[in-house]
């Protein structure tokens, strides 16, 4: 059975979803490859189980369990990368309401062979982990959120699976939250920061060797949520921003780090969205993205076709939080996967190329 797009689209179709049992409340999910097999594995972080569950993927979009492990207290979102330089992929945990993220470093297959806390001066408490890195020194830097602070924490890497905290305070003009994004918008080969507010989106140009310029704000109503993307088929990366209100605009980049906004890439959702994340679910190469809302249990799924959005909508549960999009059966089309915070269960949707 197929997900079929809007009657007017004929784009983004998907396979009935596979469901997974996970820990409790699910919160985030991520994809990469923890065994070095070649195929993409998931893991699932479990709020209230204090957990992360890890699937291991065979290749053509079906998973099995391979192992839980513990997180530290309420984990809320994760990030994957190869922190310590050898060759296997780490994690990385914010734990919610605690003044602490978690790092678990990697043995061979799914096994942990060291678990770290990192204290952060994050208030009110850290809601999100990314790993990237920031200042070009060839480590992972540790990215949270300072929402008192109106900014971003900056914990250095020593490549060796350490962060120096308390970290340096980078000034976003705002309040952000989870919806984060990290992105090239300029080519310069470094990654700036974009982070939604509660009255804009704020852009912090990447200087390199640690240096910021101060935040470009672009006007947006409630924006709780932004992904980079290619939304509208000119290679330069675009912003796609969910509000809470339920709206959903795309930022036109012009490549130098500026955008436009525009009515004419508007969608409107039932509710106010709380999570995007992008992909090329159509193999178009124009961007697409997924979006799920507070009071609704539909994930929209937006494909991109020019300076336009069609939409698909996927039953993913009573209460759809963690996403991640992927190509998870290797056929050059993301893949989507959502957790189900009510229902302890994680649905993965496979995509498939439509007859044009």
């Amino acid at each position: 059975m197929l997900f079929p797009p809007s009657a007017k689209s004929g784009l983004a179709q998907f396979d009935q979803a596979r469901g997974y049992d996970t820990g409790r409340n699910p919160s985030a999910v991520a994809a990469a490859d923890l065994d070095g097999d070649g195929h993409l594995d998931l893991v699932v972080a479990n709020s209230d189980d204090a957990t992360l569950t890890l699937f291991q993927g065979d290749g053509s979009g079906r998973f099995v369990q391979r192992r839980v492990v513990s997180a530290g207290d309420k984990p809320n979102d994760i990030d994957l990368a190869d922190i310590d330089g050898d060759g296997r992929i780490d994690y990385a945990v914010a734990n919610h309401e605690t003044s602490y993220l978690t790092v678990l470093l990697a043995t061979d297959g799914f096994g942990i062979r060291a678990t770290r806390t990192i204290t952060v001066e994050a208030k009110p408490h850290p809601h999100v982990a990314r790993l990237v890195d920031i200042n070009e020194d060839g480590r992972y830097d540790l990215l949270t959120d300072h929402r008192d602070a109106e900014g971003l924490l900056w914990l250095p890497g020593d490549g060796r699976g350490d962060f120096t905290s308390p970290g340096k305070l980078i000034p976003v003009g705002g309040d952000p939250y989870l919806g984060l994004a990290i992105a090239d918008l300029n080519a310069d080969g470094r990654p700036e920061l974009i982070t939604p507010n509660p009255w804009h989106v704020a852009v912090v140009r990447n200087l390199g060797s640690g240096k910021f310029r101060p935040p470009m704000t672009l006007s947006s109503r409630s924006p709780f949520a932004v992904a980079s993307l290619d939304g509208n088929g000119d290679s330069t990366p675009d912003l796609l921003v969910a509000s809470e209100t339920g709206r959903i605009n795309l930022l036109v980049g012009s490549g130098l780090g500026q955008f436009a906004d525009s009515s004419a890439h508007a969608q409107q959702m039932a509710a106010g969205a709380k999570r995007i994340v992008a992909g090329d679910f159509d193999g178009d190469g124009i961007g697409d993205a997924a979006v799920a809302d507070f009071r609704s249990s539909p994930v929209l799924v937006l494909a991109g076709a020019g300076h336009r959005f069609y939409t698909t909508r996927l039953e993913a549960g009573a209460n759809p939080w963690g996403m991640a999009a992927a190509d998870l059966n290797a056929d050059g089309l993301d893949d989507l996967v959502v957790t189900d915070a009510a229902g302890n269960r994680m649905q993965v949707f496979i995509s498939r190329r439509p007859a044009r």
